[in-house]
Protein backbone atom coordinates (compact mmCIF):
# COMPACT_ATOMS: atom_id res chain seq x y z
CA UNK A 1 0.00 0.00 0.00
CA UNK A 2 1.48 3.40 -0.93
CA UNK A 3 2.17 6.12 1.60
CA UNK A 4 1.36 9.71 0.68
CA UNK A 5 3.05 12.75 2.17
CA UNK A 6 1.82 16.26 1.40
CA UNK A 7 3.76 19.47 2.05
CA UNK A 8 1.90 22.76 1.70
CA UNK A 9 3.21 26.32 1.38
CA UNK A 10 6.62 25.22 0.09
CA UNK A 11 8.57 28.37 -0.98
CA UNK A 12 9.44 28.47 -4.66
CA UNK A 13 13.16 28.66 -3.91
CA UNK A 14 12.96 25.44 -1.86
CA UNK A 15 10.64 23.47 -4.11
CA UNK A 16 13.25 21.87 -6.37
CA UNK A 17 15.25 20.64 -3.40
CA UNK A 18 12.15 19.16 -1.76
CA UNK A 19 11.23 17.39 -5.00
CA UNK A 20 14.77 16.02 -5.43
CA UNK A 21 14.79 14.70 -1.88
CA UNK A 22 11.45 12.91 -2.32
CA UNK A 23 12.50 11.42 -5.65
CA UNK A 24 15.78 10.22 -4.17
CA UNK A 25 13.68 8.25 -1.69
CA UNK A 26 11.80 6.54 -4.54
CA UNK A 27 8.63 8.64 -4.46
CA UNK A 28 6.60 9.88 -7.41
CA UNK A 29 6.02 13.60 -6.96
CA UNK A 30 3.23 15.99 -7.90
CA UNK A 31 3.80 19.76 -7.78
CA UNK A 32 0.90 22.21 -7.47
CA UNK A 33 1.58 25.94 -7.86
CA UNK A 34 -0.41 28.19 -5.53
CA UNK A 35 -1.68 31.72 -6.04
CA UNK A 36 0.82 33.15 -3.53
CA UNK A 37 3.79 31.73 -5.46
CA UNK A 38 4.37 28.81 -3.11
CA UNK A 39 3.85 25.14 -3.95
CA UNK A 40 2.01 22.11 -2.60
CA UNK A 41 4.17 19.01 -3.10
CA UNK A 42 2.61 15.53 -2.93
CA UNK A 43 4.93 12.53 -2.69
CA UNK A 44 3.66 8.97 -3.12
CA UNK A 45 5.94 6.26 -1.76
CA UNK A 46 5.41 2.65 -2.90
CA UNK A 47 5.34 0.22 -0.01
CA UNK A 48 4.75 -3.26 -1.38
CA UNK A 49 6.15 -4.99 1.71
CA UNK A 50 3.85 -3.30 4.19
CA UNK A 51 0.39 -3.96 2.84
CA UNK A 52 -1.21 -3.63 6.24
CA UNK A 53 0.18 -0.13 6.79
CA UNK A 54 -2.42 2.64 6.74
CA UNK A 55 -2.30 5.27 4.01
CA UNK A 56 -1.95 8.44 6.07
CA UNK A 57 -1.28 11.64 4.17
CA UNK A 58 0.99 13.81 6.33
CA UNK A 59 -0.07 17.44 5.93
CA UNK A 60 2.53 20.03 6.88
CA UNK A 61 1.33 23.60 7.06
CA UNK A 62 -2.08 25.17 7.62
CA UNK A 63 -4.87 25.24 5.06
CA UNK A 64 -7.38 27.92 6.01
CA UNK A 65 -9.67 27.51 2.99
CA UNK A 66 -10.34 24.03 1.61
CA UNK A 67 -12.32 25.53 -1.29
CA UNK A 68 -9.21 27.32 -2.56
CA UNK A 69 -8.67 26.35 -6.17
CA UNK A 70 -5.37 24.88 -7.35
CA UNK A 71 -4.00 23.32 -10.52
CA UNK A 72 -4.62 19.60 -10.92
CA UNK A 73 -1.78 17.21 -10.06
CA UNK A 74 0.09 15.86 -13.07
CA UNK A 75 -0.56 12.19 -12.19
CA UNK A 76 -4.06 11.00 -11.37
CA UNK A 77 -5.72 7.71 -10.36
CA UNK A 78 -2.63 5.45 -10.40
CA UNK A 79 -3.55 1.94 -11.51
CA UNK A 80 -7.24 2.77 -11.85
CA UNK A 81 -9.59 3.40 -14.78
CA UNK A 82 -13.06 4.89 -14.85
CA UNK A 83 -15.94 2.41 -14.87
CA UNK A 84 -16.68 1.68 -18.53
CA UNK A 85 -20.27 1.73 -19.74
CA UNK A 86 -19.88 -1.80 -21.10
CA UNK A 87 -18.75 -3.05 -17.68
CA UNK A 88 -21.71 -1.43 -15.90
CA UNK A 89 -24.24 -2.75 -18.41
CA UNK A 90 -22.76 -6.25 -18.50
CA UNK A 91 -22.63 -6.62 -14.70
CA UNK A 92 -25.53 -4.51 -13.46
CA UNK A 93 -27.80 -4.08 -16.51
CA UNK A 94 -29.83 -1.12 -17.72
CA UNK A 95 -30.79 0.82 -14.57
CA UNK A 96 -33.84 2.65 -15.93
CA UNK A 97 -34.76 5.48 -18.32
CA UNK A 98 -31.90 7.45 -19.86
CA UNK A 99 -32.98 11.09 -19.72
CA UNK A 100 -31.52 14.45 -18.65
CA UNK A 101 -33.08 14.43 -15.16
CA UNK A 102 -33.11 11.75 -12.47
CA UNK A 103 -35.63 8.97 -13.06
CA UNK A 104 -36.69 5.99 -10.90
CA UNK A 105 -34.62 2.80 -11.01
CA UNK A 106 -36.66 0.17 -12.87
CA UNK A 107 -34.07 -2.63 -12.78
CA UNK A 108 -35.33 -4.77 -9.88
CA UNK A 109 -32.07 -6.69 -9.51
CA UNK A 110 -30.26 -3.37 -9.11
CA UNK A 111 -32.88 -2.21 -6.60
CA UNK A 112 -32.12 -5.30 -4.50
CA UNK A 113 -28.41 -4.37 -4.44
CA UNK A 114 -28.96 -0.83 -3.13
CA UNK A 115 -28.53 0.34 0.44
CA UNK A 116 -29.20 3.57 2.33
CA UNK A 117 -27.06 4.57 5.31
CA UNK A 118 -25.63 7.51 7.19
CA UNK A 119 -22.17 8.13 5.76
CA UNK A 120 -19.49 10.54 6.88
CA UNK A 121 -20.62 14.00 8.00
CA UNK A 122 -23.62 14.15 5.66
CA UNK A 123 -26.80 15.38 7.39
CA UNK A 124 -29.09 12.83 5.72
CA UNK A 125 -28.58 9.18 4.70
CA UNK A 126 -27.30 8.51 1.18
CA UNK A 127 -28.47 5.74 -1.13
CA UNK A 128 -26.29 3.75 -3.50
CA UNK A 129 -24.94 0.35 -4.39
CA UNK A 130 -24.36 -1.48 -1.09
CA UNK A 131 -20.61 -2.17 -1.49
CA UNK A 132 -20.08 1.42 -2.63
CA UNK A 133 -21.76 2.68 0.55
CA UNK A 134 -19.52 0.47 2.69
CA UNK A 135 -16.43 1.70 0.84
CA UNK A 136 -17.41 5.34 1.32
CA UNK A 137 -17.78 4.75 5.06
CA UNK A 138 -14.18 3.52 5.17
CA UNK A 139 -12.97 6.53 3.20
CA UNK A 140 -14.67 9.09 5.40
CA UNK A 141 -13.68 7.36 8.64
CA UNK A 142 -10.04 7.81 7.64
CA UNK A 143 -10.55 11.39 6.48
CA UNK A 144 -12.23 12.22 9.80
CA UNK A 145 -9.20 10.91 11.68
CA UNK A 146 -6.56 12.62 9.53
CA UNK A 147 -8.34 15.85 8.48
CA UNK A 148 -11.16 16.62 10.95
CA UNK A 149 -11.61 20.22 9.79
CA UNK A 150 -11.95 19.23 6.15
CA UNK A 151 -14.24 16.35 7.15
CA UNK A 152 -16.59 18.72 8.98
CA UNK A 153 -16.96 20.87 5.85
CA UNK A 154 -17.91 18.04 3.47
CA UNK A 155 -21.36 17.41 2.04
CA UNK A 156 -22.71 15.49 -0.92
CA UNK A 157 -24.24 16.86 -4.09
CA UNK A 158 -25.77 13.50 -4.94
CA UNK A 159 -25.13 9.79 -5.37
CA UNK A 160 -27.94 7.67 -6.85
CA UNK A 161 -29.54 9.33 -9.88
CA UNK A 162 -30.64 7.40 -12.97
CA UNK A 163 -29.86 9.74 -15.87
CA UNK A 164 -27.59 10.29 -18.86
CA UNK A 165 -24.24 12.04 -18.62
CA UNK A 166 -24.93 15.76 -18.32
CA UNK A 167 -23.28 18.64 -20.17
CA UNK A 168 -21.70 16.28 -22.66
CA UNK A 169 -22.27 14.93 -26.15
CA UNK A 170 -22.23 11.45 -24.63
CA UNK A 171 -25.40 9.38 -24.81
CA UNK A 172 -24.17 7.08 -22.03
CA UNK A 173 -25.70 6.54 -18.62
CA UNK A 174 -24.01 8.43 -15.83
CA UNK A 175 -22.46 6.05 -13.30
CA UNK A 176 -24.66 7.77 -10.74
CA UNK A 177 -27.41 5.69 -12.37
CA UNK A 178 -26.12 2.57 -10.59
CA UNK A 179 -25.34 4.31 -7.30
CA UNK A 180 -21.57 3.85 -7.68
CA UNK A 181 -20.59 7.53 -7.91
CA UNK A 182 -20.79 10.46 -5.52
CA UNK A 183 -20.37 14.21 -6.00
CA UNK A 184 -18.91 16.21 -3.11
CA UNK A 185 -18.99 19.85 -2.11
CA UNK A 186 -16.96 21.71 0.48
CA UNK A 187 -18.49 24.44 2.64
CA UNK A 188 -21.57 24.15 0.43
CA UNK A 189 -19.51 25.10 -2.64
CA UNK A 190 -19.33 22.97 -5.78
CA UNK A 191 -16.10 22.77 -7.74
CA UNK A 192 -16.20 24.22 -11.26
CA UNK A 193 -16.16 21.66 -14.05
CA UNK A 194 -13.77 21.38 -17.01
CA UNK A 195 -11.25 24.05 -16.02
CA UNK A 196 -8.31 21.79 -15.06
CA UNK A 197 -8.37 23.10 -11.49
CA UNK A 198 -9.87 21.79 -8.27
CA UNK A 199 -10.61 22.75 -4.70
CA UNK A 200 -7.57 21.88 -2.59
CA UNK A 201 -9.82 19.87 -0.27
CA UNK A 202 -10.76 17.55 -3.15
CA UNK A 203 -7.08 17.11 -3.98
CA UNK A 204 -6.44 16.03 -0.38
CA UNK A 205 -9.36 13.57 -0.53
CA UNK A 206 -8.30 11.92 -3.79
CA UNK A 207 -5.61 9.55 -2.39
CA UNK A 208 -8.08 8.22 0.18
CA UNK A 209 -10.60 7.40 -2.56
CA UNK A 210 -7.92 5.95 -4.84
CA UNK A 211 -6.66 3.72 -2.06
CA UNK A 212 -10.14 2.16 -1.77
CA UNK A 213 -10.43 1.69 -5.54
CA UNK A 214 -12.45 4.81 -6.39
CA UNK A 215 -11.60 6.83 -9.50
CA UNK A 216 -11.36 10.63 -9.22
CA UNK A 217 -13.29 12.54 -11.89
CA UNK A 218 -10.41 15.00 -12.24
CA UNK A 219 -9.01 12.39 -14.63
CA UNK A 220 -11.92 12.60 -17.08
CA UNK A 221 -11.30 14.25 -20.45
CA UNK A 222 -13.92 16.73 -19.25
CA UNK A 223 -12.50 17.35 -15.77
CA UNK A 224 -15.07 16.85 -12.98
CA UNK A 225 -13.15 17.02 -9.70
CA UNK A 226 -16.20 16.91 -7.41
CA UNK A 227 -16.94 13.40 -8.76
CA UNK A 228 -15.64 10.11 -7.33
CA UNK A 229 -16.77 6.73 -8.63
CA UNK A 230 -16.06 3.05 -8.15
CA UNK A 231 -13.37 2.22 -10.70
CA UNK A 232 -13.75 -0.38 -13.43
CA UNK A 233 -11.35 -2.60 -11.49
CA UNK A 234 -13.39 -2.27 -8.28
CA UNK A 235 -16.69 -3.03 -10.02
CA UNK A 236 -15.17 -6.20 -11.48
CA UNK A 237 -13.71 -7.18 -8.09
CA UNK A 238 -17.10 -6.79 -6.42
CA UNK A 239 -18.64 -8.93 -9.13
CA UNK A 240 -15.97 -11.64 -8.80
CA UNK A 241 -16.50 -11.66 -5.03
CA UNK A 242 -20.26 -12.11 -5.44
CA UNK A 243 -21.11 -8.72 -3.92
CA UNK A 244 -23.03 -7.58 -7.01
Amino acid sequence: MPTVRTLTSVPAEEKDEVVRDFRSEGASVQEISENDGSFTVIATFPDKNAEDEELTPNITGTIDDYTRRVKLPSALNPGLSHAHQSTMLDILGIPGPKEEDCKPITNQRLVSLLDEQNVGPFPIPIKGLAPAIETLKKVFDRVKQDHPTLYSQLDTAGMLCCRKVRSSRSSSFSNHSWGTAIDLKINDQLDDVNDDKCQIGLMILAPYFNDEGFYWGAGFSREDSMHFEASDELIRNWHSAGKI
